[in-house]
């Protein structure tokens, strides 16, 4: 893959990124992504996670509390026993389920069988109100109280809603059990993972778009950089102060004399959501700041060692200092997000800058030294001091400030196209990533090249060689995706695809590329490779958008949607 990503580059200038900004803001309101899942029923005294569908949030007692009356609500995975439901079957199809932390039992309050009536948990009877009829439903599961005959509902995909009854068909009331031990009884522990993100069940198109793209095309998903050095001092967090907007930093984006509040740009992209109320666009935030401290980090080898002053990603993460700025501009960075509902897109080719494939422990990033504990004592204290530590603390932090929001690391691999070896090709590039802990996440992201196939012909070294698709390409391509979303067990997404189309006359914002065509009219093979979304985007200044290309990109998503989508998988 190209290692290059001209939109955040150093020097680009306020000016671009605030038209960026303006064309991309926005907001998600759907739930979180759905970890993997397994698809097969219960088994009479097992232990299972109970995972709602469409947010992937878990059946949880408040608090753990262990008393009569405890709320039961949705919350992130953690894993701790008040997660944990030993499901035991009574008679065909019905069913108790009993909270490992206490003993107590999934209980429908009071025998009520109102429309919304609570969930709890009571000390065990065995009466109909404790007594769930489980029944098959597409690949997960509805639960049926056998006192009411209503189902277990959450009424939104929010952390902390309290679980309810309601009638068939209100509220999410889809449910997946996954085993304790993560052994589904078939053996397969993805079944039913890839279906379904942020409650969307089709495959998301965006990208680039602006308002006038949007009143043509129901557009789903955006995209905007979050990139610069660290914030210059603690203060600049609370107020953009002056010298704060030093380096261009992120935060004091969007400021000014009548309001300098820092993070002010994420703060109002996530109150003015673009789209309609009933299909809101997704907001991706592309954190891109592990490229501004590796080129701190050549900039000090430089001064104080006489290098050449390369970007060192290496040195940098190994680099107390360094690492605690990036890791605290990240935390502020999360909880300007807060509890919006947002897609966390981190590091495109960071991961790829760190991988080794030679040596004593190649593809292995448990080997790759990061000072993540000394960097962040507050939420880093407990992870390995490696880039595979380093990643598992970033995902972690996401859950914790922006529990709402996915998360998902970008997947670069500029090997894939080559032979598989024992330490390159698309099958170690894969092991790579699910030793870098991108499992713990709820997706990747991954571009095919960020220039116009002619514009990179013929302005960088690529010795003429051309890079439109054609059959072969694209076969080894969607072959490389599949490899990887099943061995990391989490869906792809195919971000700033180049615009360009072969009606371009390759002058400057109109050249000539194929990958759009590709991809509009071979969707069923991504669909087959658990792909579910595709982000469209300019790559550099030069290249096409959706404002050059003819309407071209704009009318195959019309197309597309006037179809009615294709379903994810």
């Amino acid at each position: 893959m190209n290692q290059q990503h001209p939109l955040p580059t150093t020097g680009r200038g306020q000016a671009a990124l605030a038209r960026i900004a303006m064309l991309t803001a926005g907001l998600c309101v759907a739930g979180a992504a759905s970890a993997a899942n397994c698809g097969d029923p219960p088994v009479s005294g097992n232990k299972y996670y109970v995972v709602n569908k469409d947010s992937g949030l878990q059946v949880d007692v408040q608090g753990a509390s262990k008393d009569n009356g405890a709320t039961v609500f949705l919350w992130q995975a953690n894993g701790q026993a008040n997660q944990q439901w030993t499901l035991t079957e009574l008679s065909k199809g019905i069913w108790t389920m009993v909270a490992a932390h206490s003993g107590s039992a999934l209980d429908l309050y009071n025998f009520d069988s109102s429309e919304n009536a609570p969930i709890k948990q009571w000390a065990y009877t065995g009466n109909p109100n404790q007594q769930w009829l489980i029944s098959a439903a597409g690949g997960s599961y509805t639960i049926k109280s056998n006192q009411s005959n209503k189902l277990l509902t959450a009424a939104n995909d929010s952390t902390g809603t309290p679980l309810t009854q309601h009638s068939p068909g209100s509220g999410r009331q889809n449910w997946y059990f996954n085993p304790v031990d993560g052994k589904c009884s078939s053996g397969s522990t993805t079944t039913g993972s890839f279906g379904s993100f942020m409650g969307r069940t089709k495959i998301l198109i965006g990208g680039q778009v602006s308002d006038d793209d949007l009143k043509l095309a129901p557009f789903d998903v955006s995209y905007q950089y979050i990139h610069s050095q660290p914030a210059p001092r603690a203060a600049c967090y609370d107020k953009c102060l002056a010298g704060c907007d030093a380096n261009n930093w992120w935060g004091c984006w969007g400021s000014s004399q009548w309001d300098n509040s820092s993070g002010l740009q994420i703060t109002y992209a996530n109150a003015h959501p673009r789209g309609t109320s009933d299909h809101p666009v997704i907001q991706q935030y592309v954190w891109y700041s592990a490229e501004d401290i590796g080129i701190a980090q050549g900039d000090l080898e430089k001064l104080y060692a006489g290098t050449d002053g390369h970007k060192n990603y290496k040195g940098a993460i190994n680099n107390k200092t360094l690492l605690k700025g990036y890791m605290d501009d990240y935390r502020f960075f999360l909880q300007k997000i807060g509890k919006s509902r947002t897609m966390i897109h981190l590091e495109p080719d960071f991961w790829g800058f760190v991988r080794v494939k030679t040596g004593d422990h190649p593809n292995d990033p448990h080997f790759v030294p990061a000072e993540v504990q000394a960097a962040n004592q507050t939420d880093c204290a407990s992870e390995e001091n490696s880039v595979a530590g380093m990643t598992s603390c970033l995902i972690k932090m996401a859950r914790a400030y922006a529990p709402n929001s996915t998360v998902g690391l970008h997947f670069t691999c500029w090997d894939w196209a080559d032979d598989d070896t024992a330490t390159g090709g698309p099958k170690a590039c894969a092991k790579y990533y699910q030793q870098l802990s991108a499992g713990k996440g709820d997706f990747l992201a991954t571009d095919v090249t960020d220039r116009d196939a002619e514009w990179a012909v013929r302005n960088q070294s690529w010795n003429g060689k051309s890079y439109v698709w054609d059959d072969a390409k694209w076969n080894k391509y969607v072959a490389m995706i599949k490899l990887v979303t099943e061995t990391v067990g989490k869906p792809m997404e195919l971000w700033q695809v180049p615009l360009g189309n072969m009606n371009m006359t390759n002058w400057d914002n109109h050249w000539q590329d194929n990958k759009v065509w590709y991809i509009f009219n071979r969707m069923t093979d991504l669909q087959n490779a658990h792909v579910f979304a595709i982000q469209f985007g300019a790559g550099e200044s030069h290249q096409t958008s959706t404002g050059t290309d003819g309407g071209y990109m704009v009318n195959l998503a019309k197309k597309y949607y006037s179809q009615g989508g294709v379903s994810m998988k």
